[in-house]
């Protein structure tokens, strides 16, 4: 909406996300001439998640400049993929929300010149309820019985950032050229403790940490007649650091002392990440004026390179792990625009996309390992990691209906 030199904004939106285990494998148990199958618990369900968002601005024609704000909260059920980080669990239950509050600027030269920035604050808080499987052997029924335990992870990440973009025309008609800068601060005051239940420990610490992620970006564009093409390319380093806390001392293996609040592990994350896009659109006018087809097509290629740095204090043994991987996204689309109303499609698939887990050691004789370590103890993952392959198809159809009556020469709607 808009009134004058201010502008407006509110949406609402409605999610439904089916989990990505619904079945939990059954669990089965070989000894001697005897065989035991644990019971498994309910199905996962799927969950909703809902989203609010509003934004006012105003803009002072004379000047080129254009200030404005925005607030969101979502409710969140069902963040996709958290069901597969507890890879040993049966059932996995996520409630929380997260804030999200922008404050932008915009700057217009006569020239074509622009310059905006946008700076955020957002405050992400969940929690997981993860039930588990522990196993023992009944000696009376000579079977292995399944004991469920719960336990309450919980997520909280704070971000700070600012992003810059500047664009101007060049000199050759038609083209133009982009620079953006991008800074986050993440502080993580609780981090879930994926696959930690496969090494025996329970009642580990939550792990503080932060994390600062950056990104620089050129492109540029052309936009001849009906036709738009643009190209641009991104670099994104990000340095993570995360810890365990000790909640009583702990002896080292040397014979140090790690005091109350001292770090278990450490664990130093370095990406050093690539994107590159590409896309071409064209827009074909039909007869009755006012009345047009567009079409879309193009290409996302993204470079996700890391190192895993990771300390045991307590053990004094650390490891060094590094992954590589690319996606590669092609994208396309069409829309149909008429006096009263727009209709558009999209459509991408996102092919090399990589889940990560632990492969479990396998064999009934890890199913009564244990660590022999404190209670407290946050040690470093066991079993090798793995990266599982999934593709992901996307499509999307919106209609758009403006409210109000056609402009008029002059006028506004």
């Amino acid at each position: 909406a808009r009134a004058g030199s201010w502008f407006g904004a509110f949406s609402l939106a409605l999610q439904v996300v089916d989990p990505g285990r619904r079945f939990p494998s059954p669990i089965f148990f070989q000894n001697g001439l005897s065989r035991s199958t644990v019971p498994l618990l309910a199905p996962n369900q799927s969950k909703g998640n809902a989203s609010a968002f509003a934004m006012v601005g105003k803009v002072w024609p004379a000047t080129g400049i254009s200030l404005g704000g925005s607030a969101s909260w979502t409710r969140l059920n069902a963040v996709d993929g958290v069901d597969m980080l507890y890879g040993s669990s049966q059932h996995v239950k996520q409630f929380g929300h997260s804030t999200d509050y922008r404050l932008g600027f915009l700057k217009e030269w006569a020239g074509g010149q622009t310059l905006e920035a946008i700076a955020l604050r957002t405050r992400f808080r969940m929690t997981h309820d993860v039930t588990f499987l522990d196993f023992f052997w009944d000696p009376g029924s000579q079977q292995v019985t399944g004991r469920q335990r719960l336990e309450q992870n919980l997520d909280h990440t704070d971000t700070w950032g600012l992003h810059l973009a500047y664009q101007r025309p060049l000199a050759a008609p038609g083209w133009r050229i982009g620079w953006i800068v991008t800074g986050n601060r993440m502080f993580h005051s609780e981090i879930p403790n994926f696959e930690v239940v496969d090494a025996g420990i329970k009642n580990v610490p939550w792990d503080p940490g932060d994390s600062y992620a950056y990104n620089f970006g050129v492109g540029v564009s052309r936009t001849s007649g009906p036709v738009r093409v643009g190209i641009d390319a991104i670099y994104e380093p990000i340095w993570s650091h995360t810890w365990g806390e000790a909640e009583i001392p702990i002896a080292t293996r040397l014979g140090d002392t790690i005091p109350v609040g001292g770090m278990t592990v450490e664990n130093r994350f370095q990406f050093s990440n690539a994107l590159f896009r590409m896309g071409v659109g064209r827009e074909l006018p039909l007869r009755a004026p006012g009345n047009a087809i567009g079409l879309q097509l193009g290409l996302m290629v993204r470079a996700i390179h890391y190192w895993l740095a990771q300390y045991d204090n307590v053990q004094v043994a650390g490891r060094n792990h590094e992954e590589r991987w690319m996606e590669w996204t092609p994208t396309w689309g069409w829309s149909l625009r008429f006096p009263e109303f727009e209709i558009r499609y999209h459509g991408r698939v996102t092919n090399g996309t990589e889940r990560p887990g632990v492969v479990p050691g396998g064999g009934c004789g890890d199913c009564f390992r244990t660590l022999e370590a404190p209670a407290n103890l946050l040690p470093t993952p066991i079993g090798p990691l793995s990266m599982g392959s999934v593709s992901v198809v996307t499509h999307q159809v919106s209609i758009s209906l403006p409210l109000g009556r056609p402009a008029t020469p002059g006028g506004v709607r």
